[in-house]
């Protein structure tokens, strides 16, 4: 599931990021967002040969699997490299480039952890 909602709250931890690490995010994100779009059921065109089909939706799957996990690992590496809060659900700022919290505990959100 994803999450295009941002917090109505938020609590900036005064931490930035660089512009390569946004440009990094907004490409894995739209990595993510071209999966999932071939994930769809819309994707695939009616009277396509079942075989094709098949190994299709594996391909789209898998990327959108890898990319996922890239989108986690770069959220690790910047949780390590800005020493981010670990037990929290960390959001971006992509226009002022800062970390924050959400203030709400019932904020959630798949794609930004």
């Amino acid at each position: 599931m994803e999450c295009n909602q941002e917090p109505t709250e938020k609590i900036g931890l005064d931490i930035f990021c660089t512009e390569a690490n946004i440009e990094s995010i907004k490409l894995i994100q739209s990595k993510i967002f071209c999966a999932t779009q071939a994930c769809s059921i819309g994707a695939i065109p009616e009277g396509s040969n079942p075989e094709i089909v098949k190994i299709f939706v594996q391909t789209a799957i898998e990327s959108l699997s890898s990319y996922r996990f890239l989108e986690g690992e770069w959220w690790d590496l910047m949780k390590k490299t800005f020493e981010l809060p670990r037990d929290k659900d960390v959001w971006i700022d992509f226009e002022t480039k800062e970390f924050y919290l959400a203030d709400s505990e019932e904020q959630s959100c798949s794609c930004i952890k």
